[in-house]
């Protein structure tokens, strides 16, 4: 149920991979948007028992996420991970607990532009259990539920290699933007949350700031 996005890092790949077989033993699949490291990336998810997707040509990752939801059209949950984040003990039944409240989540955290806002109905604001709502969106990690996928379909269409598809996602999806309460607790993301100390190799992402600003967005 889980699906990771790859390209060109296979030593964040392998990491991350790692630390999520330590708390998950079910169905990965990872999706290889052309990776140049397409040797060693499979041998990294033959080593985890992970599937493994290559794209034959470069796709950009709204399409690469979109194959492995695919993919994944026979599990009741879904699980999206970027190859720099990885999950920790606890998450699934937190998740899931929340994705009661509401069934497509996020990984976020207050930092820069994002902020938590008060969930309101009726314009008072209320508790929804292990659920926050921010004011915009992140995507290392993203959840959902089996009823949602009939509105998934196509969510791609219209970006390149790069854009904010996630926030358009969730915008479908949610009407907003909505994380687990304390998730980094129980999801990390080298981007968000910082590089673990005990990885000891160069990061960096995986779309550099140059080419995002010249990417087809949308």
């Amino acid at each position: 149920m889980i699906a990771y996005s790859t390209r060109n890092r296979p030593k964040v790949l392998e990491y991350s991979l790692s630390k999520t077989r330590e708390v998950y033993d079910g169905f990965i699949i990872v999706v290889d948007d052309n990776s140049e490291t397409r040797e060693a990336n499979e041998a990294i998810c033959k080593k985890y028992d992970c599937a493994y997707l290559y794209n034959e040509k470069r796709i950009g990752i709204p399409r690469t996420k979109e194959r492995g939801f695919r993919s994944l059209l026979s599990f009741d949950y879904q699980y999206w991970l970027d190859d720099d984040c990885f999950l920790k003990p606890g998450w699934m039944e937190k998740v899931q607990e929340a994705q009661e409240y509401y069934p497509h989540l996020l990984h976020l955290r207050e930092w820069a532009h994002i902020k938590e806002i008060p969930f309101l109905l009726n314009g008072e604001p209320v508790n929804i259990g292990r659920v926050r709502q921010f004011t915009g969106a992140t995507a290392p990690f993203m959840a959902f539920t089996k009823d949602l996928y009939p509105k998934m379909k196509g969510f791609q269409a219209g970006f390149g290699i790069y854009g904010e598809w996630h926030a358009a996602l969730s915008l479908k999806l949610a009407s907003g933007y909505f994380a687990l309460k304390d998730s980094p607790k129980y999801i990390h993301s080298f981007d968000i949350d910082g590089i673990p100390e005990d990885f000891d190799y160069h990061f960096q992402s995986s779309l550099p700031m140059e080419e995002r600003k010249h990417a087809q967005v949308r």
